[in-house]
């Protein structure tokens, strides 16, 4: 009896913990949600503001029309988010690579690149298909641009992003040749950091930030890895690996 005694305790010790671990995640995910809807917003905003200034109809057609689609889009990524950590998370469906790295780019680019004298550079093959929850993937895309751009102070250099499939995943590599990171911190916060695990650590954020806790969440609730290294000078480049559609190749 006292073996079944101590048995049952560690059973309800562990069930209490993973119900902790769930509501830590909740947290988090509800922080991120405001994170996410301050990017998806902003651009909505600017194209409204420009509108308006310029009291020009199509313009101002075209920015409720921007409106209605990142509301949209918000609002499907905070369902898909809070099914995660609900455990309840939507399928994954074969999707377009190039489709979702060119709508992310519609997202991250609101300011035009080019404006800030960076050279933006994408060779994603049109075939590529990856699983995932479409609305999701998106939103790791967005972050990981908007974190590569580093804001509007941040003028010159050149980012690239390129795919490619190796066997059955598919490698999605951004590469930055002027990133605003340290080296030191990159290998001795953020690499870590990526590759705990968010059901085991949900709130270890430390120096990483929230772009890379939504970045690693999503990665991992869809059984992809998502790594960082700096590269010579100023440079640094994250490796994406996803389990891709129909084979890959």
């Amino acid at each position: 009896m006292p073996a079944l005694a101590a048995r049952s305790a560690v059973e309800r010790l562990q069930g209490e913990l993973i119900d902790c671990q769930r509501h830590a995640l909740a947290g988090v995910v509800a922080t991120m949600l405001v994170h996410e809807f301050n990017n998806l917003m902003q651009p909505v905003v600017m194209r409204a503001q420009d509108a308006l200034s310029r009291e020009d109809r199509r313009a101002m057609l075209k920015a409720l029309q921007t409106t209605c689609e990142r509301t949209t889009l918000a609002l499907e990524a905070a369902q898909q988010l809070m099914r995660l950590v609900n455990h309840r998370p939507a399928p994954a469906e074969p999707c377009s690579l190039a489709e979702a790295v060119c709508e992310a780019l519609g997202i991250a680019g609101a300011r035009p690149f080019e404006k800030d004298g960076i050279h933006m550079a994408v060779a994603v093959p049109p075939e590529l298909r990856v699983m995932a929850r479409r609305v999701l993937l998106v939103q790791l895309l967005v972050n990981l641009l908007l974190h590569l751009r580093g804001g509007e102070r941040r003028r010159g250099g050149a980012i690239s992003l390129e795919a490619k499939a190796v066997d059955s995943r598919v490698l999605v590599e951004l590469r930055d040749s002027l990133s605003p990171l340290d080296p030191a911190h990159v290998r001795d916060v953020i690499a870590p950091f990526l590759s705990t695990s968010v059901r085991e650590e949900p709130c270890d954020i430390h120096g990483a930030g929230l772009e890379m806790n939504v970045c690693r969440t999503i990665a991992q609730f869809h059984d992809a890895t998502l790594k960082i290294r700096a590269g010579h000078g100023d440079g640094v480049t994250y490796v994406l690996d996803w389990p891709g559609a129909d084979g890959a190749r």
